[in-house]
């Protein structure tokens, strides 16, 4: 449900992708977070022996610095807190509080229960093997730390570490999709283990390529001074536990666990996720349900604004409470994770700054790959990054709806022209307005496409009925 046909995360098109200038805003911001929490800046200090700059000629991308989420509200350095705009976001909070009332009576004065109770018991179905799967992609992961270990100390040559690198991932994702797919699952629980196979995927790929590069660098110029020492089973299950899709020998922490910090966050997540599981059940699924009675436009326009406050809603739950819910258990230091999309003017700068951890996977491990060792232009190199993040998003969209369609992956190519078109917008309000425009229109698109398909695919299924859809 929160994929959009603007998700493929593409590198600047500038000709140095590493000249990237922030803005003021967020300038300001890494200004207050450096001097406010100096302890958290030693994963990149001279103190450890390699300073930012030393850092950026060692490994490609940005590197990983002590801030805070923009939205969020429960850090009093962040901008929101010191926006002037900050009784808005007061604004949603007592409207969620509102609409988490209204619902309920309203369903209540029908004759029905205050609550669809049909979304849970599809959202909790085979937890038991939800979770053991996910420990099997742990304990999957480990193959990269031995691979690593074995080709340092010279038992394991660089071609069957890439080989067993390549197996092991394609496994993992193969694995999280057969699973969905054998079993017939829900939208939800389907979703939700594809996306988790795609993290453990982008984590167990870095970890071994980054530090195949780091030990090709390994006694010349370009060492990192942290490397061999960072090769220890306490740092790789560091790694793998925090929420950053690249790897890096040392990360910035964060102040500590703070309790007040951890529960008022959770609270922001169970909130959210009630709002998101009310215009789910009242607005989103029987439209669903009910699509094949209907005309395509019709579907389209029922879907339309219950799409974006859904799609919202999961960018909201996934960055902003689900990834600062993990960064403060692991005390991760940087939570940008996410900039401000909503001011984007082309599509290429929404799909740099909405989703940061996955943006920086496809630019160190997709967009440089393919510049500096499969020696194709730049152009080339976004056209790659673009193929393969429609490729993962289109292989969700198959575990999910259980249908061969790739409406999402056409959708998505249409966007290479549209980036060149862009330009002439870049920074304008024309541009911002006719990038929400294609957020509204885009994402209920999709999911009348895939819907209305799905939903035809199992009229003739006696079984059928609304807990297989999410």
């Amino acid at each position: 449900m929160g994929t959009t046909p603007n998700q493929a995360t593409f590198p600047r098109h500038h000709e140095s992708m590493e000249q990237h200038t922030p803005e003021p805003a967020a300038v300001r911001q890494r200004q207050r977070d450096t001097k406010e929490q100096p302890s958290a800046t030693t994963a990149v200090s001279p103190a450890n022996g390699l300073t930012t700059p030393e850092r950026q000629r060692t490994l490609k991308g940005k590197a990983f610095e002590p801030r805070t989420s923009i939205l969020d509200f429960h850090t009093e350095t962040s901008p929101i807190a010191q926006s002037e705009f900050r009784g808005f976001f007061h604004l949603f909070y007592l409207a969620s509080a509102f609409f988490l009332i209204t619902v309920p009576l309203g369903r209540y004065y029908d004759g029905k229960s205050p609550i669809d109770p049909s979304l849970a018991h599809a959202m909790f179905k085979d937890t038991l093997l939800i979770f053991f799967t996910w420990g099997k992609f742990a304990l999957l992961s480990l193959s990269s730390y031995s691979l690593i270990q074995l080709h340092v100390a010279k038992k394991c040559p660089r071609w069957l570490v890439l080989v067993v690198q390549h197996s092991t991932q394609a496994f993992c994702i193969g694995w999280g999709a057969a699973i969905p797919y054998y079993n017939k699952w829900p939208i939800v629980p389907s979703g939700f283990l594809q996306i988790l196979s795609a993290v453990f995927f982008m984590k167990m790929h870095s970890y071994t390529a980054t530090n195949l590069e780091l030990l090709r660098r390994h006694g010349t110029e370009k060492a990192d001074p942290r490397f061999p020492a960072n090769l220890t089973l306490g740092n790789f299950v560091r790694y793998m536990c925090c929420p950053a899709f690249v790897y890096e020998p040392e990360f910035p922490s964060g102040p500590g666990f703070r309790p007040w910090y951890f529960v008022g966050k959770l609270l922001s997540f169970v909130g959210a996720a009630t709002v998101l599981y009310f215009v789910s059940t009242q607005f989103l699924i029987p439209v669903a349900m009910g699509c094949h009675k209907i005309t395509f436009i019709e579907t389209l326009a029922r879907l339309l604004l219950p799409f974006l406050a859904a799609d919202l809603l999961v960018f909201y739950i996934m960055f902003e409470c689900v990834c600062n819910l993990w960064g403060e258990v692991t005390n991760f230091g940087d939570r940008l994770f996410y900039e401000d999309w909503w001011n984007s003017t082309t599509f290429d700068e929404y799909a740099r700054k909405w989703n940061r951890p996955v943006h920086e996977f496809l630019l160190r491990h997709v967009f440089y790959d393919a510049k500096h060792n499969w020696r194709v232009g730049r152009w080339g190199a976004v056209i790659a990054t673009f193929v393969f993040s429609a490729l993962m998003h289109e292989l969700v969209m198959v575990a999910v709806f259980r249908v061969f369609r790739f409406y999402l992956l056409t959708l998505m190519m249409t966007q290479i022209p549209l980036i060149w078109i862009g330009k002439h917008f870049k920074g304008t309000v024309a541009g911002n307005l006719f990038f929400w425009a294609a957020i509204i229109l885009g994402v209920p698109l999709l999911a009348t496409c895939y819907v209305r398909d799905w939903r035809v695919a199992n009229l003739d299924n006696p079984d059928f009925n609304r807990l297989d859809l999410l």
